[in-house]
């Protein structure tokens, strides 16, 4: 039994194709002072709740939202984009606070257009559908889907044998997509973490892709302020739209994009707008001591 004496924070804990974040509901609570070091604590695999990231559940600063959100890597720093906890933030809102099955959230300056396709809050599963912005334009004086994409010099001893180059992608946040022959040849534990910092001021996301025809690739991905993880909402548009700019996956279709954590699947509409579904799950709940000085 708790000691009644005992200050403690109750928190969710939720993934997106084993993508997991710890949650803290600050709709009605005030957030925490220093969200990046409790991040760190909090994601701890062996000593705390455990998690790639910290996410804060806050109240929007826009009228056309419903909430906003902030995520905090498990090293501390803040992320601008994370496909994989706006899904499951989306999940909880429309089942633990009534939110209607299609709503905005907001996200570093971002709205991002929700829909709940399916829920089961008994399981506590849902199957989301995020609609983001058109990606940034990198390359102004091309046309299409190239626009949204610049071909990054890289070292030849940074990339694996029969890589073809390295694209720059920013669907919201920065990735560095690899396309490589084979993900079982390549090698990522050993070059993805020097790609993440092949920019001399700033750190992005690297995936490795292997495609497996026009609406079928497979990643591993390394997320910057993470290391590997699971499965990434946000590197998995980069992959479609890499794929799509440079021919070799489906432009309008609907793209499969499967990371070690399960599938994804990616779209952009007439006018641009990349839609991420996938599911979202709730893996447990629990509380953590209070932390004076970060919380």
């Amino acid at each position: 039994m708790e000691p009644q004496s005992l200050n403690t924070v109750p928190f969710v804990r939720m993934h997106g194709c084993g993508n997991d974040y710890v949650f803290l509901d600050c709709l009605s609570s005030p957030p925490p002072r220093n969200p990046g070091q409790l991040a760190v604590v909090l994601t701890d695999r062996r000593r705390s709740a455990g998690g790639d990231g910290l996410v804060l559940i806050l109240p929007a600063a826009s009228p056309s939202a419903i909430a906003s959100m902030r995520m905090f890597n498990s090293d501390g720093s803040e992320g601008r984009l994370c496909g994989n906890a706006l899904r499951c933030m989306a999940m909880y809102l429309f089942q633990q606070h009534n939110a209607p099955d299609t709503f905005h959230v907001e996200m570093s300056g971002q709205l991002i257009h929700c829909s709940v396709l399916e829920s089961d809050p008994i399981a506590g599963t849902a199957g989301v559908r995020l609609t983001l912005q058109t990606p940034g334009i990198l390359t102004a004086e091309a046309t299409g889907h190239l626009r949204y994409v610049r071909r990054i010099a890289v070292d030849q001893n940074c990339l694996p044998a029969g890589a073809d180059g390295a694209w720059l992608v920013c669907p919201g946040n920065e990735h560095l997509v690899v396309f490589v022959t084979s993900l079982s040849t390549a090698s990522f534990a050993e070059l993805a973490p020097q790609l993440e910092h092949i920019f001399p001021d700033r750190r992005v996301n690297v995936e490795f892709v292997e495609i497996q025809h026009a609406e079928h690739a497979v990643i591993r991905i390394w997320e910057r302020g993470s290391g590997e993880t699971l499965a990434c909402g946000s590197g998995a548009c980069a992959v479609a739209i890499a794929g799509s700019a440079t021919g070799r996956l489906a432009g309008r279709r609907m793209v499969s994009v499967e990371s070690p954590g399960g599938c994804l699947g990616v779209s952009l509409t007439a006018d641009d707008l990349i839609q991420l579904e996938g599911q979202a799950a709730e893996c447990c709940r629990g509380r953590f001591r209070d932390i004076p000085e970060l919380i």
